[in-house]
């Protein structure tokens, strides 16, 4: 998919905020969420996540506003975190779900599917891809009965290629929404992490938060160490010291100016940057008079 990951669909959208579904297979309700994981051949690693936002008329026809944007980092560096953003557009349609891409449309999920039946992959063609139902069930996810589909993915040939779980609501364990990011030749975005909407909460694995941590820095040596990680939904910084003395920090803009001023002291320290616009920042940290070490920290 490459480091710049995915242009916008450009389409004549009409939003209606305050529409209203019925109980449905996908995309519930507006507000509903998912998280998965994102992972490139090179070392960027980080997280995307996916709000149903808002119903968009197109042609006549209601569809579902999926936002996406992914924050992720090259780790092999520690260089700076980054954020792209894109839309995709789904349409229930009793218990199928299809996908739009630009002007085209095909079926993404079909939750009432039995063994044996098959659909294509949407928006597959290097191999092209086919969903054959190996399984079917239901299980309870936050207290619903929600109904399951297993699948192999095969090629033209039949060959396999993948195995994967279909669930009502949450879409695929191990898939993204667009299954193509998935199945390709070098994936770039992975499993799902967590779920929610007005009635569900999931979380894939106990323990395992929805968002990846992402590190804007590490350094020091031995066991003296700072190392600082952006955490977006309360927009703060968490410094984590482990220098027995405390240490003197200074967040300054491009242009050199002093933002902000103070003390981390050993253990985690936490910046409030909510009020900063997004850009490039410069974080430096000295132990007295002695400068310690400096680095990038790029706003969101």
């Amino acid at each position: 998919m490459g480091q710049a990951m995915k242009a916008h669909y450009t389409l004549m959208l009409i939003f209606v905020s305050g529409f209203k579904l019925a109980a449905q297979p996908w995309s519930p309700s507006i507000g509903a969420q998912w998280w998965n994981t994102y992972s490139q051949v090179g070392g960027l690693y980080g997280t995307v996540t996916t709000v149903y936002t808002a119903d968009s008329l197109i042609s006549g026809e209601s569809w579902q506003k999926l936002d996406v944007r992914a924050t992720y980092q090259d780790l092999s560096s520690s260089g700076p975190v980054l954020t792209e953003t894109w839309i995709h557009l789904t349409r229930t349609i009793g218990p199928t779900v299809l996908l739009r891409s630009a002007e085209e449309v095909d079926t993404l999920y079909r939750f009432d599917a039995q063994i044996g039946d098959r659909w294509s992959v949407p928006f597959t063609s290097t191999p092209e891809l086919t969903y054959v139902v190996t399984g079917v069930g239901d299980s309870l996810v936050g207290g619903l009965s929600l109904n399951w589909v297993a699948v192999d993915v095969v090629t033209n040939d039949d060959g396999l290629y993948f195995t994967d779980t279909l669930i009502e609501r949450l879409g695929f364990l191990d898939q993204f929404i667009f299954p193509a990011y998935s199945l390709n030749l070098e994936p770039d975005l992975l499993g799902l992490r967590c779920y929610s909407d007005a009635d569900v909460d999931f979380q894939r694995q106990s323990g395992m938060s929805c968002d990846v941590g992402l590190q804007v820095q590490a350094f020091g040596s031995g066991e003296e160490q700072v190392s600082v990680r952006f955490d977006e939904p309360s927009a703060s910084l968490e410094v984590r010291s482990t220098y027995s003395d405390q240490l003197l920090f200074e967040l300054v803009d491009v242009h050199g100016k002093a933002l902000d001023r103070g003390v981390v002291r050993s253990g985690v320290t936490i910046l409030d940057v909510a009020t900063l616009a997004g850009g490039v920042y410069l974080l430096r940290f000295a132990d007295g008079p002695v400068r310690v070490t400096a680095t990038r920290w790029v706003r969101p």
